[in-house]
């Protein structure tokens, strides 16, 4: 069984120019090779101030070639996935104008039909009260948590520092409602 190793055309090309004399076979065998023998042995990612000239050399020596294939590797990760986070920042897109167009349809209405319920509930309410009834021992209870729409205004997302005030604003509001 062979094994597939997949790597970016143009660092294949600078390899293949590093080593002109030498057959796509070999090369992909040496690249192999060349990556076991790096990642080899113990890695330390940090070493100290107080280590010798030469300690300090051969840890340079050891991690420059890391540090060089972990940025193959991003780079190869960027390009392999450029599609998906495209797609991604599509579809984010298309969910958050979806959600913005949502809440310019349906909360407007909620938020009337709301409004509406609770003046009926204040009416009801006084109601009873002026037959000598409490209102607050009725059963079911209206939950604590509930989140009132009374107070929601339409989204207007021009800058980002607006939709930031906007979050941290509706998060203030929710948190104030559930006392």
């Amino acid at each position: 069984m062979r094994a597939t190793t997949r790597v970016l055309h143009g660092d294949w090309e600078r390899f293949r120019r590093a080593n002109p004399d030498t057959d796509e076979d070999a090369l992909a065998t040496e690249i192999v090779v060349r990556g076991r023998r790096r990642l080899a042995g113990e890695w330390e990612e940090f070493i100290g101030p107080d280590v010798s000239r030469e300690d300090r050399l051969e840890w340079l020596r050891r991690w420059i070639p890391r540090l060089a294939a972990d940025i193959a590797t991003l780079g190869f990760d960027l390009v392999e996935n450029r599609g998906r986070a495209a797609e991604a920042a599509r579809l984010e897109e298309a969910t958050y104008q979806h959600d913005i167009e949502l809440k310019k349809d349906v909360i407007p209405e909620l938020k009337a039909e709301a409004k509406t319920l609770r003046a009926e509930m204040r009416r009801l309410e006084s109601s009873l009260r002026s037959r000598g009834g409490d209102p607050d021992s009725i059963e079911p209870a209206l939950p604590g948590d509930t989140i009132y729409v009374d107070d929601f205004e339409q989204p207007k997302f021009e800058t980002n520092e607006s939709r930031r005030k906007a979050v941290v604003e509706y998060f203030r509001r929710r948190e104030s409602h559930r006392g």
